[in-house]
């Protein structure tokens, strides 16, 4: 089994970006929760982690550092909690740690923070200047981005010397900007060599005129330029995903499961899902004193889980169900919510997902891959 946990460290944040799906939209439970993490839940946290990979026989655990700004921790704490979780887990379970932040607040100290745990870390980045500093604000309106690439360069340094581990970045689409110009920007001027594209946060009770069609837009454009540069000098999220779907690659199959602990160690659903399903995130169960299947054999939860994997019906007679399964693929269930149907919608961003395959496939075809080939793995 592969077991996902979001570790909600930080329930606080110091950034005030605009578009934030966690401080700025319509689920506002942050509220009622510690803005930091605590010794006594970490530790809480660390034992339910050391019982499930034990009676789950978790394969790979997941965890995934976040905010909130999940930098505005104690250093120490996390130290501790990491180095907790490697001596209680089973022997046989693989640890990966990941870590996302804004970038701001990286120092040398945090860098020695993740050379010793192996952490993965990744930075918010939204383009150049231009570019991110119109939404991604600190708390007297001023933009961010100078200081995030300054964390960011931090991160190539001491991975360049072989501290830590590759980094990279998280770059949320805005339609209204030049895909090629931004991608550009992270692989020619920054140096960015791992690239994850995150769709605006919607779903088809709230999606906006014109959106879909700019950011298929954006992404296509995109495309081409990581595809000019030739595949494999950079690892871009989505393009990587689709083409492998397309190429039927092999990867290793775990039974999967994800959730949310939160800064007081509740448990909750995947954290996408906090403003489509928010009365979700309100439940009695904690890491002290529930394990996994108390959760998610909750009938609430278990239906959640089960929309979750299930292709949606409009999507079973599109040529690419089998590659992109609605969108299961790329994550981000969230914007396949209607409050008629919950999940069962194909995803707000379909025309975005059919437009990369199409071009894929030309790609594919172009590089003498037969189209029978092509058809055959699409089935």
């Amino acid at each position: 089994m592969y077991m996902e946990v979001i570790v909600k460290v930080a329930e606080t944040c110091n950034l005030n970006c605009t578009y934030c799906y966690y401080f700025n939209s319509t689920n506002n439970d942050f509220q009622e929760k510690k803005k930091l993490i605590g010794k006594s839940t970490l530790s809480e946290l660390s034992l339910f982690l050391a019982r499930e990979s034990i009676e789950r026989k978790i394969k790979i655990l997941q965890l995934d550092i976040h905010g909130g700004e999940p930098l505005l921790m104690s250093k120490n704490l996390l130290d501790d909690f990491l180095g907790d979780v490697k001596k209680t887990i089973d022997a046989s379970t693989e640890l990966k740690v990941a870590l996302q932040t804004n970038g701001v607040l990286i120092d040398d100290d945090w860098i020695d923070v993740f050379s010793k745990h192996n952490v993965c870390v990744s930075i918010s980045l939204d383009g150049s200047a231009d570019e991110h500093d119109k939404f991604r604000l600190d708390k007297k309106g001023k933009g961010s981005y100078h200081a995030a690439i300054a964390g960011l360069g931090r991160l190539q340094r001491a991975s360049l010397a072989g501290r830590i581990l590759p980094n990279g970045i998280i770059c949320v689409v805005n339609g209204n900007f030049d895909g090629e110009k931004i991608y550009n920007h992270f692989v020619k001027e920054l140096g960015v060599k791992y690239i994850h594209y995150l769709l605006p946060e919607c779903n088809h009770d709230v999606v906006v005129a014109n959106q879909v069609k700019n950011i298929e837009k954006f992404i296509i454009e995109t495309l081409h330029a990581w595809l000019n540069d030739g595949i494999g000098k950079v690892k871009v999220q989505m393009f990587e995903t689709a083409l492998g779907k397309l190429m039927r690659k092999r990867n290793a199959i775990y039974e999967y499961i994800g959730f949310t602990v939160r800064s007081d160690g509740a448990i909750n659903p995947p954290d996408d899902l906090r403003n489509v399903f928010p009365s979700l995130f309100h439940s009695d169960f904690n890491v002290k004193t529930n394990s996994v299947n108390d959760f998610i054999e909750r009938e609430d939860i278990s239906i959640l889980y089960g929309e979750l994997s299930s292709i949606p019906e409009a999507c079973k007679d599109c040529a690419f169900v089998n590659v992109c399964r609605g969108g299961q693929v790329f994550g981000q269930p969230e914007n396949r919510f209607s409050t008629r149907n919950g999940l069962n919608n194909k995803s707000v961003y379909c025309e975005v997902y059919k437009a990369l395959y199409v071009e894929l496939c030309k790609y594919l075809y172009g590089r003498g891959i037969g189209w029978e080939r092509i058809e055959k793995n699409l089935q």
